[in-house]
């Protein structure tokens, strides 16, 4: 499959490294804002001259493709994928989705008319260890789900970084991965939240890098988040410490380990089911096998709506103060 890559600066170089070694997919164009970026990738990866735009539009109307690959910020994501929508390619974007909600459902309703797929990248899902989790928990390892715990304690500098001045760091860059592993690894959606988001006194952010959230899930479900981007000492992985409480025990998941216990049982190891690909490499072949055998992707943007719309929710909570239902889903359209 061809695909044409728009980004390949910052995130976007680790992309070009993946589908240049993807068995399936060709990257037959590169667009980029910044032409040193743009020129080193070109170089690294062989693009010729000719095949290196400034544009997406121009290059999805100049370059014979089957798919776009989206790595740039997240309010340009839209005008991309519906000029991409346009020209007749199937879309995989980075998360989140789009910056604003009106933004996200125009997305997959673009999507639905072009008859295209539309995927997001939520890349931590695509990892061995929550796949390893999901089995367990769908072969009713420690029985019916209650509730699960979920604690993040990072504290990364990013120097020079847009984060350190935006609104809302954490809950608006790094959160909607955990929403969207607590929906896969429970198999639930999101159906309201109750936020709180603060800023400790040392934080070298200038907005919330911190915040506490409960969300209700279908099947009665409970979900506690602590989420933290200014906790010095004793860090989390990026997946953060996860208990997940069933009727017949409970699943640890931290610093990559699983752990489960049942009734008096002290925690013992599981072993991790290896995988042939993970991370972005899955979520990849996972775009190029959903498009090939016209099937939704496993995170399709319209089964995104749920992720990313935690993050809205819980922003609209930490904002008001008060719980909030989760964005209303568009209607399918006769």
């Amino acid at each position: 499959m061809r695909i044409i890559q728009v980004g390949v600066g910052g995130f976007g170089r680790g992309w070009t490294d993946i589908v240049a070694e993807s068995p399936e997919l060709e990257a037959v164009a590169y667009v980029d804002i910044d032409p040193v970026a743009l020129r080193e990738q070109g170089n690294k990866h062989g693009m010729p001259p000719a095949r290196r735009f400034t544009d997406a539009a121009e290059a999805f109307r100049a370059v014979k493709a089957e798919a776009a690959l989206i790595v740039t910020p997240p309010d340009s994501h839209r005008a991309i994928a519906e000029a991409a929508f346009k020209a007749g390619l199937h879309v995989l974007t980075e998360k989140p989705l789009a910056a604003k909600w009106t933004d996200c459902t125009a997305m997959v309703r673009a999507a639905k008319r072009a008859g295209k797929t539309l995927m997001v990248s939520q890349n931590y899902r695509y990892r061995e260890a929550p796949r390893t989790i999901r089995s367990m928990i769908v072969e009713g390892a420690i029985g019916q789900v209650g509730y699960a715990q979920v604690s993040f304690h990072k504290a990364p500098k990013f120097p020079h970084s847009f984060r350190l001045k935006m609104d809302y760091p954490l809950l608006v860059d790094m959160s909607i991965h955990h929403f969207d592993l607590m929906r896969y690894l429970l198999g639930v959606n999101p159906v309201s939240v109750t936020c709180h988001s603060f800023r400790p006194k040392w934080s070298w952010f200038k907005h919330e890098p911190a915040c506490q959230a409960r969300f209700s899930m279908t099947k009665g479900i409970e979900v506690d988040y602590f989420g933290s981007w200014v906790s010095e000492g004793a860090e989390t992985s990026w997946d953060g410490d996860w208990r997940i409480q069933g009727e017949r025990g409970c699943i640890l998941w931290s610093q990559g380990e699983i752990r489960i216990a049942g009734p008096g049982e002290e925690p013992r190891a599981v072993t991790i089911t290896p995988l042939p690909r993970q991370d972005r490499a899955l979520a990849l072949a996972e775009f190029y096998s959903a498009v090939t055998e016209g099937r939704p992707p496993e995170t399709s943007g319209s089964d995104n709506l749920h992720s990313i719309g935690m993050v809205f929710a819980a922003l609209d909570s930490a904002r008001t103060g008060r719980p909030k239902p989760m964005p209303q889903m568009p209607k399918p359209r006769k």
